[in-house]
């Protein structure tokens, strides 16, 4: 066995007595052996001896055996070395003495240490057995174990505390566990372990604390300081416990909290509740609307019933049926006086006798039945109105179900007030069958549509009989909803009748008006146009009749034919109006000779061959009429008229240079002939009006015409059973269609 020291606290827990002999045992040998050494009569090597025997006698604490054995050495070196001293003689006393006293001081520490050795042991292993406990104890402990020292470095970590943050017990002592800790938490935390450290106190705090997967949690955390039997402070244990889920738990409560907390205060009825002692414990925000009362107002207010029924008499009946509000009922309507001073009537349901609410006695739900009431008073009134006005008025007036099942009718005709399956009999016998789609559709859409709806409904009856009704339909509700439907019909056959024969009236004049309008518009028209069409060739014929008569100018022959040509230019242009004129009034009057019978295209287009190339010298004209094509039915002199004046018109609408066409086409019975130009074209709008008398299309460098061309071509093409129009295409260009019938 290895030698045991004294060590310093060995020292400190010897008792007195024992702290003085050894004190002097230790001061004697070495002032003995000091003495002995420093004599210079003596050899000193026995006496160094004897010193080294004295130290070992304080160092050696083995085994009482082994401190007795060096004791009696040390004795025995004493007395050999004192017995060959010179100086024995003087100190023999001293010696014998110091000699006896060593001896038994060393057996009283020898017995001394035997027992100090042995409570040491014990107290080593009873410190090493705690700590064995201890630890195991820590390791299976559920909750995250930590011991710091009187230097606040933490020198232990459990093992929850280690598979909690996943590193080992020399990794978290390194880090001192500060490093798991949230960064926004870990300032706080450190500063209040020190500031409680300091203090020597138990704390308690919240934090979190990042485990081995990455994710922080929340952390509460109990420490206490740790102190020895002798009140030596020893450092900090702290215990550790994951508050996660009851953290979440209760943010979930206060959030649910405060959702029923919003809905109740938000909700669209009034809610108010009471506490055991009658305290009003709830006023939400639609009690504030409708009372004008804030929630300040109402609750923990003890005049709370006094502002909301001022009158005595009124309240006194309220506290009377007070205790109803501890039972379930509904629809108790009390009369209410707002901040405003107006009344409402509140309508008050409640449940809370069989429904209780921690905090509340009872509770209950109102709404403001006043606008529903005051209608419903309306209604009343509106309905015993009616029925004194369908008393003395000639009208149908049924009410149905939204299943439009009749369930009541009344009728000038009878008194058709009956309720029950009735109700469909007598409606049968009013309305009939046949007509009765037009009433149930009226019904499902004013239903439907949920709004007033006036419409006409034509009863026609078996025998032949037709009437006329103005029917008004308006939706039935009751607290919001719809039930059903009221029809009001009125028989207005007369005075339909009667707005007819006004209305006829009226357009006959309107259109006699219109009509005489028209006529005086183209009789001015045609006044101006005659004017300008006559006076125009007029002026010209006389002025060049004036020129050639004159006898102050002699002109040669060509001028003077020039001059004659164009006097007979003018004089046809005037016949060629006059001709329009005489054929346009006889078309109108049905008069104009027409000589149907079977032709060939060709034989009309020969007629006005010149004719067409002297108007369309300035433009390509082609003509495709194919050699076997049928004959048709007509005049061929009056179909020459309508070439001529189709592509005349072609002629004058169009750019010099383009391109006027005419082709025949084979078409069923008919044959259709298209002239087609490269003009401007004719808007759609205008493409039926071009072919009334005296209407053109207005055209910039186009001198204004007589507009009588296409209308004679139509009544020409329509006296020989033809169609003529403007087909539909887009501009530029035009294409006027005719057809003929073959013959």
């Amino acid at each position: 066995m290895s030698p045991v020291f004294l060590k310093l606290s060995d020292w400190r827990t010897l008792p007195l007595v024992q702290r003085l002999l050894l004190t002097a045992l230790t001061i004697g040998l070495a002032l003995v052996s000091s003495a002995l050494i420093w004599d210079v009569q003596l050899d000193r090597t026995p006496y160094l001896f004897a010193w080294l025997a004295g130290v070992v006698v304080i160092l050696c604490w083995n085994t009482p055996a082994g401190i007795s054995a060096a004791a009696v050495s040390a004795g025995l070196i004493e007395v050999l070395v004192i017995g060959r001293s010179p100086l024995f003689s003087q100190v023999n006393g001293i010696h014998v003495t110091f000699f006896t006293a060593s001896m038994g001081c060393a057996t009283l520490l020898s017995w001394s240490r035997r027992k100090l050795t042995v409570e040491a042991e014990r107290t080593l292993l009873q410190l090493r057995l705690s700590e064995q406990r201890f630890r195991i104890m820590a390791d299976a402990a559920p909750c995250l174990i930590w011991v710091a020292g009187t230097d606040k470095l933490t020198n232990f970590f459990n093992r929850s505390w280690l598979d909690f943050t996943g590193k080992t017990m020399a990794e978290s002592i390194q880090c001192d566990g500060m490093d798991e800790i949230h960064a926004d938490d870990k300032q706080r935390i450190r500063a209040a372990f020190n500031r409680h450290f300091d203090a020597r106190k138990s704390y308690e705090m919240e934090y979190r604390l990042r485990r081995h997967d990455g994710a922080y949690r929340w952390i509460l955390e109990r420490a206490a300081p740790l102190f020895e039997e002798d009140g030596t402070f020893s450092g900090y244990i702290g215990s550790c416990v994951d508050i996660t889920d009851r953290k979440e738990a209760e943010r979930s409560a206060r959030e649910t909290a405060h959702r029923w907390h919003s809905v109740l205060e938000n909700m669209p009825v009034m809610l108010t509740a009471y506490d055991e002692l009658g305290n009003r414990v709830m006023w939400n925000r639609e009690c504030e609307r409708v009372t004008g009362y804030h929630q300040s107002e109402m609750i923990g207010n003890p005049r709370h019933l006094e502002l909301l029924y001022p009158d005595p008499d009124y309240r006194a009946e309220i506290i009377v049926q007070y205790p109803r509000m501890g039972q379930d009922f509904r629809d108790y309507i009390i009369r209410t006086t707002c901040k405003d001073g107006k009344e409402r009537q509140i309508a008050w349901s409640s449940i809370s006798g069989s429904q209780t609410i921690g905090g509340w006695s009872h509770w209950a739900v109102g709404v403001d039945v006043t606008a529903r009431l005051e209608a419903e008073q309306k209604l009343r009134e509106n309905e015993q109105n009616l029925r004194l006005a369908l008393a003395n008025a000639p009208l149908i007036v049924t009410r149905a179900d939204r299943n439009l099942r009749y369930t009541w009718t009344y009728s000038a005709y009878g008194d058709l007030g009956r309720e029950g399956e009735q109700q469909q009999i007598e409606i049968d016998a009013i309305i009939p069958p046949e007509s009765r789609a037009e009433l149930v559709a009226l019904q499902r859409d004013t239903l439907n549509e949920v709004r007033s709806i006036q419409r006409e409904i034509t009863f026609r009856y078996p025998d032949g009989q037709e009437y006329i009704y103005a029917a008004a339909a308006e939706p039935v509700q009751e607290r919001g909803a719809v039930v059903g439907v009221t029809v009001a019909m009125l028989d207005i056959s007369e005075r339909k009748r009667e707005e007819a024969a006004r209305e006829k009236t009226l357009r006959l004049a309107q259109e006699a008006q219109r009509a005489a309008e028209e006529a005086n518009q183209l009789k001015t028209n045609f006044l101006g146009m005659i004017s300008h069409e006559l006076r125009t060739p007029m002026t010209s014929i006389k002025g060049f009749t004036d020129t050639l008569l004159a006898t102050d100018v002699t002109w040669d022959a060509t001028q003077q034919r020039d001059f004659l040509e164009i006097i007979r230019n003018d004089s046809e242009r005037m016949m060629e109006l006059i001709s329009h004129l005489l054929d346009l009034s006889r078309l109108e009057a049905g008069r104009l000779p027409i000589e149907a019978q079977p032709f060939n295209l060709d034989e009309s287009l020969d007629m006005v061959l010149l004719q067409l190339a002297s108007v369309t010298m300035n433009h390509r004209f082609s003509a495709d009429i194919p050699p076997d094509l049928p004959l048709v039915c007509g005049d061929a002199r009056r179909v020459a008229q309508i070439f001529l004046n189709l592509v005349g018109n072609a002629a004058r609408y169009s750019p010099a240079g383009s391109e006027i066409t005419l082709n025949t086409t084979l078409e069923d019975n008919f044959v259709r002939v298209d002239v087609t130009d490269q003009g401007p074209g004719i808007p759609p709008e205008m493409r039926t009006v071009v072919f009334e008398s005296f209407r053109q299309l207005e055209a910039p460098g186009l001198g204004k015409g007589a507009g009588l061309g296409l209308a004679i071509c139509k009544g020409l093409v329509e006296a020989q059973d033809g169609k003529i129009w403007v087909q539909d295409r887009p501009p530029p260009g035009t294409t006027i269609s005719f057809t003929l019938p073959l013959a």
